[in-house]
């Protein structure tokens, strides 16, 4: 049976949730460097990271933005970082070549709104883990975003504390930038932002999905070489992510729950998405 595709070309999605944001790193996967999903990351130090002496976890001294950090999963278990909630956080250690400049942007704002979290300095004994919270009016490049923060930094106790900020209608993002100056460990935990966002904002590649809404299988088409597929639900969580190297791509939906989702399909030439429904 010949199968029928209809090629979207630059057609832009939006997901707009409110109260889209509410993250304790508990969805991604235990010590993934700048995980795909809700956040962008910018890593501008570029710099390798300190470690532990006699504590093992994966991507321990990699230059990263941050980490996901589960204490209780490294080699031994890691005592004094408990989360501030669940098992993980996220966690921005020292650079090897001091300031830290390290970034977590949010998905696009489509009105403003409050954004909370909760913050800690692992230890205070080579001085307190400093942060800045920015607002863009623009875009989400590093030189468009304005601090909203007071002074030069805050500087987060050893202690979970919670902060709270509003952002202006004005903003279409907000950042969260760690700006210690060779210190060990910034916490973040529990973000939180109540307005609206887009989750998925960007297709400028030919693609199409089917079937429509689907039960079992989804098949993914586009007209050049497919590098990666990832699916989001409405509230921007990375449920599905996998390399491939094909132009067609399915994937097994049937443990999905019913609902919208959306997915990003990477290829050589750029990046599409595309919204599809799981019925049952």
């Amino acid at each position: 049976m010949k199968k029928l595709f209809t090629f979207l070309f630059a057609v832009c999605i939006f997901a707009s949730v409110s109260a889209q944001i509410n993250d304790g790193a508990e969805n991604y996967a235990s010590f993934t460097l700048n995980p795909t999903g809700t956040w962008t990351w910018n890593d501008v130090d570029q710099a390798e990271t300190y470690g532990f002496s006699g504590i093992a976890f994966e991507n321990s001294g990699s230059a990263m933005a941050a980490i996901v950090f589960e204490p209780a999963a490294t080699n031994p278990a890691l005592t004094g970082a408990d989360p501030h909630g669940g098992s993980k956080y996220f966690a921005f250690f020292a650079s090897t070549t001091p300031p830290n400049n390290d970034w977590m942007i949010s998905p696009r704002l489509t009105s403003g709104g409050t954004l909370t979290f909760w913050a800690r300095s692992y230890i205070a004994d080579y001085g307190l883990e400093r942060f800045k919270v920015l607002t863009s009016t623009t875009d989400n490049q590093i030189a468009s975003f304005t601090a909203i923060t007071t002074g030069t930094y805050v500087e987060a106790p050893i202690e979970w504390t919670q902060y709270t900020y509003t952002i202006p209608a004005t903003a279409k993002y907000f950042a969260i930038q760690c700006v210690s100056n060779d210190a060990f460990i910034f916490l973040l935990d529990d973000v939180q932002y109540t307005g609206t966002t887009t989750s998925i904002e960007e297709s400028n590649i030919a693609s199409s999905v089917y079937p429509n809404p689907a039960s079992d299988f989804v098949t993914f088409a586009t007209e050049s070489n497919i590098n990666k597929v990832e699916i989001f639900n409405v509230v921007g969580q990375l449920i599905y992510s996998n390399v491939e190297t094909n132009n067609q791509v399915m994937v097994n939906v049937r443990d999905f729950s019913n609902g919208v989702y959306i997915a990003k399909i990477y290829t050589n030439n750029g990046v599409s998405t595309q919204k599809f429904n799981v019925v049952k």
